[in-house]
């Protein structure tokens, strides 16, 4: 069985330039826990809920309005994490399975042959394939 099987086509992206504020709308409005980030037409990122909730970190201790404003405005690029791995669509549903758990990811962007976005696949997609598509 191969990625193209089980991904989420058409994924959510972001832009480096789109800020963090737009990160977290999103995340708060879409059942989603991660977003892909590109550049012209490329993937150059990713961003998990996590990774958008550790630059808010930074203002918790006794940060003013002004610097919540400020820190909204942080761009993509600079929170996301660069150079993802990734998979294609043909590639198998075990080795995406051990690139997440050899490398502690939940989530592959799944690319095309000059880099274009085509889907993402977590571990949630990977378990429900496993647990209801088993072949018998």
């Amino acid at each position: 069985m191969n990625v193209s099987e089980f991904m989420t086509p058409e994924p959510i992206t972001l832009r480096e330039d789109d800020t963090l504020a737009k990160a977290q709308h999103i995340f708060s409005t879409e059942p989603i826990h991660h977003l892909l980030v590109q550049q012209g037409g490329h993937l150059t990122g990713v961003i998990s809920d996590r990774d958008a909730l550790k630059v808010f970190f930074n203002y918790v201790e006794g940060g003013s309005n002004e610097e919540l404003e400020t820190l909204k405005q942080t761009k993509a690029k600079e929170f996301m994490s660069k150079k993802p791995v990734h998979v294609s669509k043909d590639t198998d549903i075990n080795t995406a399975s051990i690139l997440l758990l050899e490398n502690n990811f939940s989530c592959l962007p799944v690319v095309d042959e000059e880099n274009s976005i085509i889907g993402i696949v977590t571990w949630k997609d990977i378990l429900k394939v496993q647990v209801y598509h088993k072949p018998n």
